[in-house]
């Protein structure tokens, strides 16, 4: 409070007056909404949704990459009260983010900010593993259990995380009627109802939190067999292909009508061999055996007895097997005959190879009934017309269809081919022709495959072996003359003892002992000459008379030595000559010849193919080691190698004689 005096002296006193707004209180922080917190969406541009704030006027976003600061990330201001939603323009990367809100009300008093919600954005799908360790059942197996469990290992997914799984299985790889289960949450499904004994095909795929969904699993193969379990379906019809109803079947001791669609459905049969008979009045019946070991459909045909001819047999449906014959194979001739005659018939039939009768057989088959007949053929070799013929009844009138051909080709087994080859590789190699003979044998093993007969397909491994061994040991000792010649004793020694070693193996006396007198021969000849010794005449004491003698010749010897020192003096007076010490003696080097340009290049192209096959041998276990070559892959290589070799070594020599060389 002031005070001051006035004009008559009253003293006045002046208040402040405090004016309060009421009513000024911050708004509240937004409520988020979507995207939700720890969320994972696909959507690059997403939009951002919160709650309305009474009386807010502006609300203002924040959105950034996780590794941001909120300095450094996006914000947008919104204006209006009921703009409370913002979508992204510009899609954003995949990457986890944070975002919050704040507001601004009419008074201009801003907000707290909102909660801090975190989202990930992840557009790439999971990874299904490939078929392998951690499936069941495994691909192709048999189970004997109609709820299997099957299972799967988890899926790999980089950013969101696997979330679930969906599960499908069908009857066909097409899985164009699947049953499918969506919303796993675990890698593994139990039927909850019995699937039938049958193949089915299932596959998997995986969803992440995001939505993002892998491409289903190859598919694998489950065989459901269940003993006791399987599903017999005969389907009746009439030649017109219309359903029977009514048809008495009869599988086993089993029986049942036909339904109005002309079928009989018998459940839970046991494996095993069944007898099938099906009867229906006008018609005729219908026998035959059939084995069960799965579910089986067996389509049924019956004739109406007008349609019946008297004295009527008929061959059909031909077959054989195997489908492919070699020679020698058994091969199995089936075929259908029905007795369309009224009465029941003793039908005689007979096998026939190119219209020649190979077998009888007599089957009993009742009026209007089919039997089988089975007979057996051992294969020969070329084209054939196998046929099976019903034996013409007594004034039967249509004899065309009693007989019922087919054609079949006998793969032919070149076993006589083989074996000449075989021999003619023989003859090469015992006249060291390793080459040629490698050639033949493995001709003749191509031969063998396809009879096959591995005995012979051994040998001929075991003699391309041989020649491979004698074709190397040649190149050495080709290798160690050229080494020779051009004076590398050591070399030449060393590829020599590599040649005898081989012989060795291959335990050929005659030629390890021919390389061996060789071997002498060249160490002898690059031994060093022995050291030159003087040799003296004893010493022994004379006579008077003796030492006369020996007196008088060592004085002719030392006229002799002076006037031969004279004559060499007279005639060149010039030169002085200097006394050397004696040196041992250098072994004379032949004269160097003069080598063509294409001995030349074999001699270029011999040394590199010899470097190849060095690097090879002393590289073969890291290169297989490494799936760089399979055994087989080096083999091939190393025999190419060395017919290279050798032929350039024939062109070497052949070159060389042309030159006058040895």
């Amino acid at each position: 409070m002031l005070g001051s005096v006035g004009r008559k002296g009253i003293v006045l006193l002046i208040i402040p007056i405090f004016i309060l707004t009421i009513g000024a209180v911050a708004p509240e922080a937004p409520q988020l909404l979507s995207p939700s917190d720890n969320s994972a969406i696909k959507d690059t541009t997403p939009t951002f949704e919160w709650g309305t704030v009474t009386d807010a006027s502006t609300y203002i976003l924040q959105y950034k990459k996780i590794t941001q600061t909120w300095e450094t990330g996006e914000q947008r201001i919104l204006i209006g009260n009921t703009n409370t939603s913002y979508t992204v323009f510009s899609p954003l990367e995949e990457s986890e983010y944070e975002w919050r809100v704040k507001c601004i009300n009419s008074k201009d008093i801003e907000s707290g900010w909102s909660d801090i919600w975190s989202f990930t954005i992840d557009k790439t799908p999971p990874i299904m593993p490939s078929i392998g360790m951690g499936w069941s059942p495994q691909n192709g197996s048999i189970v004997g259990d109609n709820t299997p469990k099957f299972e799967w290992p988890s899926a790999t997914d980089s950013s969101s995380g696997v979330e679930k799984y969906t599960f499908q299985y069908a009857l066909d790889n097409t899985f164009s009627e699947a049953t499918t289960i969506t919303d796993l949450f675990v890698t593994y499904y139990t039927p909850v109802v019995s699937l039938e004994n049958d193949t089915y095909f299932w596959r998997v795929k995986a969803s992440d939190k995001a939505g993002n969904e892998s491409e289903f699993s190859e598919s694998l193969i489950v065989i459901i067999n269940v003993p006791g379990q399987n599903t017999v379906l005969v389907i009746v019809k009439s030649t017109t292909r219309d359903e029977i109803a009514g048809a008495s079947v009869k599988l086993g001791t089993y029986s049942m009508s036909t339904n109005s669609e002309g079928r009989a459905v018998f459940e839970n049969v046991p494996n095993g061999t069944y007898s099938l008979t099906v009867t229906k009045e006008d018609y005729t019946s219908y026998s035959d055996v059939y084995d069960i070991t799965g579910n089986t459909t067996i389509p049924v045909t019956l004739i109406l007895k007008v349609e019946v001819l008297e004295k009527d047999l008929e061959v059909f449906n031909i077959q054989y097997s195997p489908e492919d014959p070699k020679e020698g194979e058994i091969v199995s001739i089936m075929a259908q005959v029905r007795n369309n005659s009224l009465g029941d018939k003793d039908v005689k039939t007979r096998l026939l190879v190119d219209y020649n009768t190979i077998e009888y057989q007599i089957i009993p088959i009742p009026s209007g009934d089919t039997k089988s007949v089975v007979f057996t053929w051992i294969a020969v070799g070329g084209d054939h017309k196998l046929g099976i013929h019903a034996l013409e009844l007594p004034g039967e009138s249509d004899k065309s269809n009693n007989a019922q051909y087919v054609d079949v080709t006998v793969v032919k087994l070149p076993i006589g081919e083989a074996d000449a080859l075989f021999q003619k590789a023989n003859t090469y190699y015992y006249n060291g022709e390793f080459a040629k003979a490698k050639q033949y044998y493995n001709l003749a093993k191509e031969l063998y495959k396809q009879i096959p007969n591995q005995e012979r397909i051994d040998q001929c491994d075991l003699m391309m072996a041989n020649c491979n061994k004698y074709l190397e040991a040649m190149s050495l000792i080709n290798q160690a003359e050229d080494a020779f010649e051009a004076e590398d004793c050591s070399t030449a020694i060393k590829l020599y003892n590599q040649a005898i070693s081989i012989y060795e193996e291959l335990k050929d006396t005659s030629r390890m002992e021919e390389a061996k007198k060789r071997l002498e021969e060249i160490e002898e000849a690059c031994a060093p000459p022995p050291p030159t010794t003087t040799t003296h005449p004893p010493i022994t004491t004379p006579s008077s008379q003796s030492n006369t003698l020996l007196y008088l010749g060592l004085f002719a010897a030392a006229i002799i030595c002076i006037l031969a020192v004279y004559q060499i003096t007279k005639r060149k007076p010039e030169k002085v000559v200097k006394e050397k010490p004696i040196e041992k003696k250098p072994k004379e080097k032949p004269p160097t010849e003069e080598i063509s340009p294409k001995l030349q290049k074999l001699l270029n192209e011999k040394q590199e193919w010899r470097e190849r096959l060095d690097y090879l041998k002393n590289n073969k276990n890291e290169l297989i080691k490494k799936g760089a070559m399979t055994e087989k892959i080096y083999q091939d290589r190393y025999d190419e190698i060395m017919d290279q070799l050798v032929d350039i070594e024939d062109r070497i020599i052949q070159e060389k004689m042309k030159g006058g060389k040895k």
